[in-house]
């Protein structure tokens, strides 16, 4: 059976066109914003941080996703989906779905 999962310190990211992060912190956006620059799929699972931390680190990566005219699927509430603009999808998900973090009212 042929390996589609790696996790070596190289990522083996320059052959793969998707890639699936779960970012620890605001550190990871710089990261995560080399493959947005390098054209990948990315799907991105914020469940594991905090709402403040987590719009920081989409508001950084929008940046990225202006520059490239990448667009995002949101998956759910905290999980995305940013793709390329040569990428097309079709994604069959709930079309009315509930606030995803991007839509919560920020903290002043």
């Amino acid at each position: 059976m042929k390996e589609v999962f790696s996790n070596e310190d190289d990522g083996g990211i320059n052959n793969c066109q998707t890639v699936f992060v779960d970012p620890k912190g605001f550190a990871d956006a710089e990261r995560i914003a080399d493959y947005i620059v390098k054209d990948k799929m990315i799907t991105i699972n914020l469940e594991f941080l905090d709402t403040k931390v987590a719009q920081r680190l989409m508001d950084f990566l929008a940046g990225a996703m202006r520059v490239k005219e990448s667009s995002f699927v949101a998956i759910s509430k905290k999980v995305y989906t940013i793709v390329p603009k040569s990428m097309k999808v079709h994604y069959e998900g709930k079309k009315n779905q509930k606030k995803t973090i991007l839509e919560f009212e920020r903290e002043e």
